[in-house]
């Protein structure tokens, strides 16, 4: 719903879940203008969601 939202108002390069969609073709030519930073979010996302993961199993109270 958040990438749908982020199209229909014109930011849908910076949204990190829209960001394959795009890439993929599946909106047309649009895939051909993603800048550096477009390409970049999808990585930063995962790797800031296997740090605060891995950050949860090793400080969280698991009793």
């Amino acid at each position: 719903m958040i990438a749908q939202f982020g199209g229909g108002v014109g930011i849908a390069e910076y949204i990190p879940w829209a960001i394959p969609g795009i890439l993929s073709g599946a909106s047309g030519d649009e895939s051909t203008q993603l800048q550096f930073i477009s390409r970049l979010l999808p990585v930063l996302t995962g790797v800031i969601g296997v740090a605060g993961t891995l950050a949860w199993w090793r400080y969280a109270d698991q009793t």
